[in-house]
């Protein structure tokens, strides 16, 4: 997956929180058109090494999905 995604030859990867974090350097350098995240209220805690992977993503788009309602502001 790392290998083709890193030279532009993977239209969408379906993938773990934890996979990405380990994959991260490889798929961080791909200029992804949308990138689709479930459960963001993992993502919550600030010293969270993947949410600091999933922001550094290089992405047009980002949409996050979620069972429970964002109950602070937007940019959670």
């Amino acid at each position: 997956m790392v290998r083709t995604s890193s030279r532009g030859l993977c239209e969408i990867v379906l993938t773990t929180y934890d996979t990405f974090r380990i994959s991260s350097k490889a798929l961080l350098g791909v200029p992804w058109q949308c990138c689709i995240m479930d459960e963001m209220d993992t993502l919550k805690g600030q010293a969270n090494l993947t949410r600091k992977c999933v922001t550094q993503l290089r992405t047009k788009r980002r949409i996050g999905l979620t069972g429970t309602a964002l109950q602070n502001s937007l940019t959670e």
